[in-house]
């Protein structure tokens, strides 16, 4: 055990003493102490058995998985010896450790076992979950026949689930008993039957939506599952979102996920023509921008892998600018982990009654760096008939 000072192996050992350890909180900081909290639980992650950290820092709040040895890897470099206070709950239990004048002293008290037991038999509830009977998710490899996560899935189910929330999350208010979203580029993604199955299993809403891609075999496939399924209100058309003819009745929700390059500012100036309420997009590809900026002496442009990354927040930022500007609250948050992808940003946008402003600081924007922006000019050149 990697332990500088040795009296603090007793708080490690701790963790191990009784096999219903609920949960440790380790607060007083010290100097050197980057967290004002921290919370650590056991938990169930896609490796097997394991503990999550929860840190809270100033308003924010971090969260950090470990196996038992990362663990006490962790808490010996950055936790001890840095807060004054190590309380461990247990079942009926509770035992605390006071860091003071370089000694440990332990005291024990009587935890309150009903609340602390519902927290230890606590599972995690998601929108989607283990057992929940969605044969998409059977078919795609994600859960087992008889509806179990596959190990090497979770963090794909745990994708599937941020998504699905992140709607929900839009969603709270509304109050009526149907809804109508349009999907871009939904080629063969089962996203596309989750959140049918969303709107209709959970939230019980009388939904229609209608997936839109270019390839007629994705198309064909989609139409296929649907049947199967019986969804019967999900509908997919083969359109160009840039140039056809599109549904053009009254829209709630637009879902753009990964449309490439200016397929997604067009997908955006869909939505704010029908005057969709709610739009969820996560850019892909924003090569417009890194083929047109010409401003050399800008040291984000020197070098190509910055200039990729530069242009496309350029690009995304502009983008959450104009759908503020026309009238919607609009934020820009992490849909899936860096790790799993780069292409990881959402722009979740919810329309409200604030009047628009004029365009004029983006145009200036562009200008000023030669570039191109298709959903600027969209919005510029041809208005909006909200």
């Amino acid at each position: 055990m990697n332990i500088a000072n040795q009296k603090y192996a007793v708080l490690s050992d701790q963790l191990r003493q009784h096999g219903d350890f609920i949960k440790l909180t380790i607060s007083s900081p010290l100097d050197g102490a980057e967290c004002k909290r921290v919370t650590i639980r056991p938990v169930t992650l896609s490796s097997g058995s394991g503990y999550q950290a929860e840190c809270f820092s100033g308003m924010q709040v971090f969260h950090k998985n470990f196996d038992e040895k990362t663990l006490v890897d962790w808490l010996s470099k950055d936790i001890f010896g840095k807060y004054e206070q190590y309380a461990f709950f247990y079942a009926g239990l509770c035992v605390n450790y006071t860091d003071r004048g370089g000694k440990l002293k332990r005291s024990e008290g009587i935890a309150n076992a009903k609340s602390l037991s519902v927290e230890h038999n606590r599972k995690k509830k998601y929108m989607i979950n283990e057992g929940d009977p969605i044969k998409v998710l059977v078919d795609v490899g994600l859960f087992t026949a008889d509806y179990r996560i596959v190990k090497s899935k979770y963090e794909k189910f745990r994708q599937v689930n941020r998504f699905v929330e992140l709607i929900d999350h839009s969603l709270k208010d509304f109050e009526g008993d149907s809804l109508t979203v349009v999907d871009f580029g939904c080629g063969k993604s089962y996203l596309t039957f989750v959140l049918y199955h969303y709107l209709t299993q959970i939230r019980g809403l009388n939904a229609h939506v209608i997936g839109y891609d270019l390839k007629q075999d994705a198309i064909d496939a989609c139409r296929r599952a649907a049947q199967n399924y019986g969804y019967d209100g999900l509908s997919f058309e083969t359109a160009d979102v840039t140039r056809d003819n599109l549904y053009d009745g009254v829209i709630d929700a637009v879902v753009s996920l990964h449309a490439c390059d200016t397929a997604t500012d067009y997908a955006l100036w869909y939505a704010m023509r029908q005057g969709a309420k709610y739009i969820f997009s996560v850019p892909c590809c924003q090569h417009e921008m890194n083929a047109t900026i010409k401003n050399s002496d800008d040291i984000m442009l020197k070098d190509g892998i910055i200039k990729e990354r530069y242009c496309a927040l350029l690009t995304d930022a502009i983008r959450a600018e104009i759908l503020r500007n026309e009238g919607y609250d609009c934020d820009v948050l992490e849909y899936i982990d860096s790790n799993q992808s780069l292409k990881n940003l959402m722009l979740r946008a919810v329309k409200t009654t604030r009047r628009k402003k004029n365009h004029n600081k983006l145009i200036d924007l562009c200008a000023s760096f030669g570039a191109k922006q298709t959903l600027l000019e969209l919005v510029t050149e041809n208005g909006n008939k909200q």
